[in-house]
């Protein structure tokens, strides 16, 4: 990887400490040991990139919920990435009701980030929105403190703004105009732009960078053929939808999608690759409706098998709620896959006509047409392959130089 800001050799840098909730996607690595992400590549490629420059972290994990085998603070040694891992417990405290049991857990894990912030000093102080209070206060102690930005949702945008006019504000809306020393967004299809030329300090350094994408199909070393390992047919269309299972992220209407073409059609098989707190929900869904032919559930695929899955695929449908230039869009894009995906101001201003386009208002019915005349019109998806192909050499980076600009942020910060 070329980087033009890499750190200069020596033995003496300054440590950065990571705090942030212990994500789904993230327990599997505590539990066996072994930096094998899943998930969240923003985030684990900065990790893979700041242990490649050998800087010091201390990364700090807080439970969000009783975790077997976590009952309190555990010192975890995670092979694969040069860190001092910390992660911290949710304790139960059954007499009390759950919100209290919320508040004195919130309170234990800040006094111990705290401790671990004394200890450890730490040169840069990296965490995200959802610890903008925490991050606030180390602000007032003279912290340099990055508050990273991944995407604005609707509610955090409809809280600022109900906040706005309150002559009291909540303490969260004060903590967005803290002093940081930098702020770093995620252009995701959001209204990120928006929110922060209007609820980050002015004074701040900010910036909103686009994700990177593996350019290369197989990063495996060994090519994953998706066809022999799930039985699908030479002649069936694949479909792909890759994302969280979660509410926002439109995993419901693919599956109501589905359900419409497929009394259109039986050439197909759609895949739905993730995980969350919704996956028994939608088995039991796919059940219920018949779909278990249509569709198949693939959990457990990891960073390096995603492009080649996305390679084999015929069309990649997105169906967030809000942001719909994200992770997933982007890797379909780097494996040549013709995205279908909401119109809006973002999708439409970003990707222009290079993908297939849906309203949010449309009925299940006439999506799953629409779903239906692309995949029966061979010429058409070659088209919009080629259309990919071109788009994605112009406007989208690697990952290894997405990286590389925030590390190179990083280091400015440092030095």
């Amino acid at each position: 990887m070329t980087n033009r800001y890499c750190y200069n050799s020596g033995k003496n840098r300054n440590t950065i400490m990571l705090f942030s909730s212990l994500y789904n996607p993230l327990v599997e690595i505590i539990k066996n040991k072994k930096w094998q992400p899943k998930g969240l590549p923003a985030y684990c490629k900065l990790i893979e990139g700041l242990s490649k420059q050998s800087i010091p972290l201390v990364i700090i994990y807080h439970c969000r919920k009783a975790l077997t085998g976590f009952s309190w603070i555990k010192n975890v040694r995670v092979e694969g990435i040069n860190a001092t891992v910390y992660v911290l417990p949710w304790v139960n405290v059954f007499l009390f009701p759950k919100r209290l049991e919320s508040v004195l857990n919130r309170m234990f894990h800040f006094s111990c980030i705290l401790f671990f912030a004394l200890k450890h000093n730490p040169g840069l102080i990296y965490t995200d929105k959802s610890h903008t209070r925490q991050a606030a206060f180390f602000t007032l102690l003279g912290k340099k403190v990055f508050l990273r930005v991944y995407g604005i949702t609707k509610e955090l945008m409809d809280f600022m703004e109900s906040n706005r006019n309150k002559t009291i504000k909540n303490i969260t809306y004060y903590s967005f105009f803290a002093r940081y020393t930098y702020v770093l967004g995620t252009l995701d299809g959001s209204d990120i732009g928006l929110f922060f030329s209007t609820y980050i300090n002015p004074n701040v350094p900010k910036q909103v960078l686009l994700n990177g994408i593996d350019k290369q199909q197989s990063t495996t070393g060994k090519y994953i053929d998706i066809r022999k390992r799930f039985n699908i047919k030479v002649n069936e269309k694949i479909i792909v939808f890759l994302s969280q299972f979660s509410h926002q992220k439109g995993g419901q209407e693919y599956i109501n999608v589905i359900a419409e073409l497929s009394k259109l059609t039986n050439n197909f098989t759609a895949l739905m690759v993730g995980y969350g707190p919704l996956e028994e929900h939608y088995r039991n869904l796919i059940s219920k409706t018949s779909l278990d032919r249509e569709i198949r559930i693939i959990n457990g695929i990891k960073h390096a098998e995603v492009s080649d899955l996305l390679s084999q695929a015929d069309i990649f449908l997105s169906f967030n709620m809000e942001g719909n230039i994200c992770n997933t869009v982007l890797e379909a894009f780097g494996a040549g896959v013709p995205v279908l995906t909401y119109k809006d101001r973002h999708t439409q201003q970003f990707f222009g006509d290079v993908v297939f386009y849906v309203n949010k208002n449309d009925t299940f019915e006439m999506i799953g047409n629409v779903v239906h005349k692309i995949i029966s019109d061979e010429m058409n998806l070659m088209r919009h392959k080629k259309l990919t192909k071109t788009f994605v050499d112009k406007k989208i980076s690697s990952w290894d130089q997405r990286i590389a600009d925030e590390i190179g942020i990083i280091n400015g910060i440092l030095q």
